[in-house]
């Protein structure tokens, strides 16, 4: 907000820096792809009883790599990583005008953002105007308002032919260039003589275009009345809008086995917009040693969206608009959705004599996501402290600045659901045919549950917070417990129930319960000061329940994983557990895979997977938990320092005792058919080297060795320094000499992020989140990005 002083301040602050992955995987190069894919290919055929048949290519290798061309396969060892993966610029520019007087403060200011991805065709920029003010027309009202307006574009990742970039990135062949100017497009992919068929990434990251475009407005107004010295009504009105489009163009192309005949295209359109209206009354007085204070708020929100996307093909690629398509293959989809959500809230604080502090709320909740019958949900809360330190038997202990025991109770309630869940979806699409036309046809898209309701957390904490020597030295801890009770989560069902999308449903119960500890220190001694703050949590969980009638929840398969389930949510066990087989180790020898529990198609080389319910064979109910997303405990550190006009900071994070799959090591490690993979399975087991633990190199992996197991889960703990800067002040003496008032303020310094990352985890990055916001496929790594390790300098002015 603006200051009081009658001055106008300036202020700019803008820095540039660069980004670049912190990590790439260690893949095949050319002469040791033909190696193993020589390796994979014999095994699988001698199998059979067969000769092999190897790739035409790889007796070829001394021919150009495309017509006319000087350079052969023999020459060519293209690093796919170094091909998509760029050191890419960032910058950011803002600047802020504030003043004001007695009566009215203003605030505003402008930005640009700009950063290219790391990855090539991805990036984000983005312009802003901000302004905020304040005025004071009376003793009586007072009326301010904020507005922010922005506009962003992304460059998406695009996913060619249904599978990520990361996927063609470690799959991709290396001894295929990645230009040939003989083909459509430019660019060149293996072709029935190389015996694979990943897609040239980098022409998916150059030539798919994925944009989104949007434009938000986010404002609002209040005016305030002062009643009485005690008592004041406010009324506020906000709107929230935001209208986007995304445009998908996919060129015709020829990468050789991959073609595309018909450039596709894509737009969606959508808008979303929320309106809200509040009405505050608030009471605030004290009686001698007795401070009361009270709210009551009535609330509306409004929120409407809609969509209209359009698909269709055309027969060129400098066709870029819908009109242009080719009529039979245009479609045309859009929806509209709408929800209300209306609350009421009442809150008393009191406190006596600074020392006992008591606090209630109620709060009901009214949503037209839900069920009629099920619409309105009602959330008490309490809460209670004491302040020790302020009793008289602890005023003289000098050492003891602060010391408060807290508690709290309370209930809340989750709605984050689609505006209709509740009811039956009903879709249409233009796929259905009549004799040998194509017309429009109607289906059930989605199952109804007039039963859905709100889910309810109970959260019950206990905090401690204590201060030493004037606060030199601070401790807070909290245990507390949360439970979470009906429970909303879309239903898996099967697919022969006709559905396309599974119902929301309340599945029962699920408890969170731990703890957390911070502990700060400052020090002031002249002109250095330094602050430390540490933080630790603790956090478990378990399914209570999944509610009657409700089978235990699989979900995270993925076809390119070999299609198996990933985790399982059940009652008695952590949401989303990793569920598979476990491995006993590597079969040695015939006679050790003949007295073994049954595994079809397991010879020497393959791996031994458990037997646990001693049946004497290795299916589906030999599956077991194998570990947890949840780590047993967070961590961070805050440093900070300063000396005369110098400036320092640092900033740990650490995750311990997490469980990622790596779904990257199936890709890479699996050995399914022939890609390139990881340089891991150059120790693959053979006749001759038995003491590993990888399996032998077989096509088509006949045993299963890359079902969901234990193989694939690691350690997903890291200690990652997120933050450095270090800057500097120049001195204001000289400012003033030098520039004469002009400038009040000049900080330089230099950041980088993400510049130390220490972990056991192999893939490309620890900080796994979910896959399109499944929440039962949380710590499946399908594909994550490495982490950007940025270098920047930066810049502050005041004016």
């Amino acid at each position: 907000k603006g200051r009081r002083d009658g001055k106008l301040h300036v202020e700019y602050s803008g820095y540039a820096g660069t980004q670049s992955a912190w990590r790439s995987l260690d893949l095949l190069n050319r002469d040791e792809y033909i190696r193993y894919g020589t390796a994979l290919i014999t095994n699988a055929a001698a199998d059979e009883g067969k000769a092999p048949t190897l790739p035409g290519r790889f007796g070829k290798l001394n021919d150009p790599i495309y017509p006319g061309a000087t350079q052969t396969y023999a020459q060519t060892d293209t690093d796919w990583q170094d091909a998509v993966f760029r050191s890419a610029p960032i910058t950011q520019h803002q600047v802020s005008l504030s003043g004001g007087n007695e009566r009215s403060r203003l605030f505003t200011s402008v930005g640009y953002f700009n950063q290219q991805g790391i990855m090539l065709g991805t990036g984000y920029q983005r312009g802003n105007f901000r302004i905020n003010s304040d005025h004071t027309i009376s003793k009586v009202f007072t009326f301010g308002q904020n507005l922010t307006i922005s506009y962003d574009e992304k460059l998406n990742e695009n996913n060619g032919g249904g599978r990520s970039q990361i996927k063609h990135i470690v799959h991709m062949t290396p001894y295929i260039p990645v230009e040939d100017p003989t083909l459509l497009g430019g660019y060149r992919g293996p072709d029935g003589s190389d015996g694979s068929d990943p897609q040239n990434p980098v022409r998916i990251a150059l030539q798919d275009q994925d944009n989104t475009q949007r434009i938000k407005f986010l404002g609002s107004a209040f005016v305030e009345a002062k009643i009485t010295d005690w008592l004041k009504y406010r009324f506020t009105g906000g709107v929230d809008y935001v209208t986007a489009r995304q445009s998908l163009f996919q060129p015709i192309y020829n990468e050789s086995f991959n073609a595309r005949a018909l450039a596709g295209l894509q737009d969606n359109r959508s808008t979303y917009t929320s309106t809200i209206l509040t009405n505050q009354l608030s009471f605030d007085k004290t009686f001698g040693k007795h401070v009361v204070s009270a709210t009551l708020v009535a609330e509306r929100q409004d929120g409407k969206s809609t969509n209209l996307n359009g698909t269709g093909s055309a027969a060129s690629n400098d066709i870029r608009e819908l009109a242009g398509l080719i009529s039979s293959s245009l479609g045309i989809q859009g929806g509209r959705s709408e929800n209300v959500l209306f609350s009421y809230l009442g809150r008393v604080n009191y406190e006596y004599g600074g020392k006992y502090l008591l606090s209630a709320s109620f709060r009901r909740d009214g949503s037209s996501r839900f069920a009629p019958g099920n619409k309105w949900g009602n959330f008490p809360s309490v809460s209670a402290g004491w302040r020790i330190s302020e009793e008289a038997f602890l005023k003289s202990v000098p050492a003891i600045s602060e010391l408060k025991l807290r508690g709290s109770y309370g209930l809340t309630g989750f709605n984050g659901i689609g505006d209709y869940a509740w009811q039956v979806a009903v879709s249409q699409n233009t796929n259905a045919l009549l004799g040998d036309a194509r017309t429009q046809g109607t289906y059930f898209d989605r199952l109804g549950n007039t039963d859905l309701k709100w889910e309810v957390t109970k959260m019950a904490n206990v905090g401690l917070d204590l201060g030493l020597f004037s606060n030199q030295i601070t401790f807070s801890m909290e245990v507390y417990n949360r439970q979470t009770d009906g429970l909303i989560l879309n239903q898996p069902i099967a697919p022969s129930i006709g559905y396309s999308n599974p119902p929301t449903v309340n599945v029962g119960s699920m408890k969170n319960w731990g703890y957390e500890f911070q502990l700060g220190y400052a020090k002031r001694s002249g002109d250095f000061r330094f602050d430390a703050s540490g933080n630790l949590s603790i956090v478990r969980n378990k399914v209570l329940s999944l509610g009657p009638g409700i089978s235990p929840l699989f979900a995270g398969q993925n076809a390119d994983f070999g299609g198996f389930d990933i985790t399982k949510t059940e009652a008695e066990q952590p949401i989303q557990s990793f569920y598979g087989w476990q491995v006993a180790g590597i079969f040695q020898t015939a006679t050790e895979v003949k007295e073994s529990p049954t595994q079809a198609n397991a010879k020497p080389g393959d791996i031994r997977f458990r037997d646990l319910n001693n049946d004497g064979k290795i299916d589906a109910t030999d599956r077991t938990y194998l570990g947890s997303f949840l780590p047993k405990f967070t961590y961070g550190l805050n440093l900070t320092a300063s000396w005369k006009n110098f400036d320092a900071s640092l900033f740990l994070q650490g995750v311990q005792g997490n469980k990622v799959y790596n779904g990257v090591k199936v890709l890479n490690q699996g050995m399914l058919r022939l890609f390139n993979a990881s340089t891991d399975v150059l120790r693959a087991w053979t006749p001759t080297n038995t003491n590993t633990d990888v399996p032998r190199a077989v096509s088509g992996d006949p045993n299963n060795n890359s079902r969901t197991s234990d193989r694939f889960l690691e350690d997903g703990s890291y200690l990652r320094m997120k933050n450095l800067t270090i800057g500097y002040s120049l001195p204001a003496g000289l400012l003033q000499n030098w520039t004469r008032g002009t400038l009040s303020r000049v900080r330089v310094y230099v950041q980088g992020q993400n510049l130390l990352t220490m972990t056991k985890y192999t893939g490309y990055d620890p900080e796994i989140g979910s896959r399109f916001n499944n929440t039962l496929a949380s710590g499946i790594d399908y594909g994550q990005f490495p982490a950007a390790r940025t270098l920047m300098a930066g810049v502050q002015l005041g004016f």
